[in-house]
């Protein structure tokens, strides 16, 4: 056994341990449909394989069952525009979300079968944090769910249609209304997002700062979409506070809210741990990254593929959910002058950890090179703020195209054939990365 093998895995490995070690080649084949054959030497992992399979197969149906049943639902309204308006909801999850899970199934089932065997005390460490993040997912899910902002697809189809702008005709052309519909208010952001990049001019802070002076921008007319016309920002301000005012009270009447609010109750804890448990499993991956090299060293270039991919998966999350926010604040307001902070924020850092962690095999130099540009990225994205959401609201947020989803499904199509990765391109990968998995398998089979 080689020195620089962790000490936990001398003679008292479990026997399970020792088992799967000795399990015939064929017996691994399930891994194939999805990560690509495994080399010879790579442990069996039935049990986590198993255990993580189930969890996953789970969460991806509730992605797209959520998706489905909102589709469904609204399929007599401008379904399109709301699930664009959602698009962090009911694009992201059934699409990069089951990618997500698909890439991450390799990397979990090696993050259990390693805390289950080689982390000391890790099956009771294991147990603690899955009990952990299980909780906070429930509390985080559960105080977005009993508290506002309320959102637009929570309301039934019924109440939407019957919905009217104030004053009733004033959505003419001719005056603007006191108070635009949801739907209209919808399909106005949408047309507008739609032939313009930017839409962060029309979401003015409404409570600036007391101690300067007011702002010019704020005292000028400007369009309001909370109105269907042009008003001062005082007065946009009232008129968005009154059209949020309006859908917290028809959200308040248990009655009119729609099905797809009443399946999210199950559906958002779990899209929530969804991200926690990668956020957690790629960041914990990275801190055991030697013992990973020790143990599972003929299946690292498919693990650290894997984590890629998944990472690129997850990137364009806080992409859309802050498309969300800007357009929402076109109709309810911006009340705070500061960005928003949302949980889909934590992705950023988390992907350029997982992005060193990979840039590592490909030597020093180029690993700095990767930290320098994560960190100008992460300036650039605190100082453009507005900028990049203008950006995101175009392309995917409300006002993408039509066929931003079926390119994103693509999208998905090619990661998914980039895990399983065709053999003269995965001989390539090793290459660039330093790899000789081949050559690794056949060494730990001798020394075994």
């Amino acid at each position: 056994m080689s020195e620089s093998e962790p000490a936990a895995s001398t003679s008292t490995m479990p026997l399970e341990r020792a088992a799967t070690d000795a399990t015939p080649l064929k017996k691994r084949r399930a891994l194939r449909t999805i990560h690509g054959p495994l080399p010879e030497g790579s442990p069996e992992m039935m049990g986590a394989r198993t255990f993580v399979t189930i969890v996953f197969v789970l969460l991806g149906a509730s992605f797209v069952a959520s998706t489905a049943l909102f589709i469904n639902e609204f399929r007599e309204q401008d379904w399109l525009a709301l699930l664009l308006l959602h698009s962090h909801l009911f694009l992201f999850f059934p699409t990069l979300g089951v990618l997500g899970l698909l890439a991450f199934h390799l990397p979990s089932t090696v993050f259990t079968h390693m805390y289950w065997n080689d982390i000391p005390h890790g099956r009771i460490r294991f147990c603690i944090g899955l009990v952990v993040v299980a909780g906070l997912s429930w509390v985080f899910s559960s105080s977005l769910l009993n508290s506002g902002p309320r959102e637009i697809w929570e309301i039934a189809p019924r109440v939407l249609t019957a919905d009217k702008s104030e004053p009733p005709g004033c959505n003419d052309g001719r005056q603007a209304c006191r108070r635009l519909s949801l739907l209209d208010g919808t399909s106005a952001v949408r047309e507008a997002a739609q032939v313009r990049l930017g839409m962060s001019k029309f979401a003015r802070v409404c409570r600036p700062d007391p101690l300067l002076e007011v702002p010019d921008d704020f005292v000028r007319e400007r369009f309001c979409f909370a109105t269907n016309g042009k008003l001062s920002g005082e007065a946009c301000c009232i008129a968005q506070a009154r059209f949020a005012g309006h859908l917290d009270d028809v959200w308040a009447t248990s009655a009119n809210r729609s099905l797809t609010a009443a399946f999210d109750q199950i559906a958002l804890p779990l899209k929530t741990f969804f991200v926690l448990v990668v956020i957690v499993i790629g960041g914990l991956l990275v801190i055991w990254r030697k013992l990973l090299e020790a143990r599972y060293q003929a299946i690292a270039p498919a693990i650290e593929r894997a984590l890629l991919i998944g990472a690129l998966a997850m990137i364009p999350w806080p992409l859309m959910d802050y498309a969300y926010v800007q357009a929402m604040q076109t109709l309810s307001g911006r009340w705070t002058v500061n960005p928003q902070f949302r949980l889909s924020l934590v992705i950023a850092p988390w992907a350029m950890l997982l992005l060193v962690f990979f840039l590592a095999r490909m030597g020093r130099k180029i690993e700095r090179l990767g930290q320098l540009a994560g960190a100008a990225v992460s300036v650039v994205a605190f100082v453009r703020y507005d900028e990049l959401n203008d950006v995101a609201v175009r392309w995917l947020g409300v006002g993408a195209p039509w066929w931003i989803p079926a390119l994103v499904v693509l999208f998905c199509i090619a990661c998914v054939t980039t895990l399983r990765w065709p053999k003269h391109m995965q001989r390539g990968l090793n290459g660039v990365l330093g790899r000789h998995p081949d050559a690794t398998a056949k060494a730990v089979g001798k020394s075994a």
